[in-house]
């Protein structure tokens, strides 16, 4: 009888049997270069904000997202009309990544673009310190922001002393018969703030810094303070009180000391 060889047979089960137990590969996001910019118009002329070239190993969505993240965080666009920020992925060849930024650099030099390089590169720290940066910040509801500037009175020959416009919290002090809201906390409720109480409080405190000084000053009151809810309202309406009021002919000079109160 013919015998029939096994050989065959063999090797089929054992390489069977090796590829079932063969551990299951996933596929692993593959590294590429990419350059992140965030481009736009400001004071009428174009503006760029561009990264180096990165090697990464982030998707696309996710670098974008981050990059945005990161400008948002990093730098006031709120002046910026039509602006955008993306990625797109460039040459891993050095040569060609050397040619492309001399384009682009041309390019931008051509068009008058204002250019800033940033050193972002979506390093784990840096996407951190962006968190940290976007997180909201914990407020007292009975703490409000806002904030003020005082100045002395006015009188022949005397010298009228200024504070700086600085941000303030409410002060504790005696409650007048008329409150004035200043603040509404995230959850409704109202914040009140006393302003001729606080005021003179600053005052007072400004008066003392002078007279350690050894200034020649006439005391004011509260009704020489500006309190307001933003910087620019209360530098404005300190502007206009200390340069456009017509003021006093016969004082001293106007004094902008830079005192803040701390």
């Amino acid at each position: 009888m013919r015998r029939i060889s096994s050989g065959p047979l063999f090797l089929f089960i054992f390489l069977a049997a090796s590829l079932a137990s063969t551990p299951t590969l996933h596929a692993q996001p593959q590294p590429y270069y990419t350059l992140c910019r965030y481009q736009g118009q400001q004071d009428a002329h174009p503006i760029i904000y561009v990264t180096p070239i990165i090697h990464t190993s982030a998707g696309a969505s996710d670098i974008n997202q981050d990059f945005n993240e990161y400008m948002t965080a990093a730098y006031d666009l709120s002046k910026v009309q039509y602006g955008r920020g993306y990625c797109q992925p460039v040459s891993a060849s050095a040569a060609q990544q050397a040619f492309t930024m001399s384009q682009l650099e041309s390019q931008w030099a051509a068009s008058k673009t204002v250019v800033t390089h940033i050193d972002w590169t979506d390093t784990p720290d840096e996407v951190a310190a962006t968190n940290a940066k976007a997180a909201p910040q914990t407020s007292s509801a009975h703490a409000p922001t806002f904030f003020i500037s005082c100045s002395t009175g006015g009188g022949a020959g005397i010298d009228i002393y200024y504070t700086s416009v600085f941000e303030i919290g409410a002060k504790p002090g005696p409650q007048p018969r008329t409150p004035v809201t200043l603040a509404v906390s995230p959850d409704g409720g109202k914040t009140w703030m006393w302003p001729a109480v606080l005021s003179q409080t600053v005052l007072d405190h400004f008066q003392a810094y002078l007279t350690q000084k050894g200034y020649n000053f006439k005391p004011g009151s509260a009704s020489g303070c500006d309190v307001k809810p933003t910087e620019a309202a209360a530098k404005a309406a300190q502007h206009k009180r200390a340069y456009e009021g017509g003021g006093c002919s016969s004082c001293g000079k106007v004094v902008e000391t830079g005192w803040k109160d701390q």
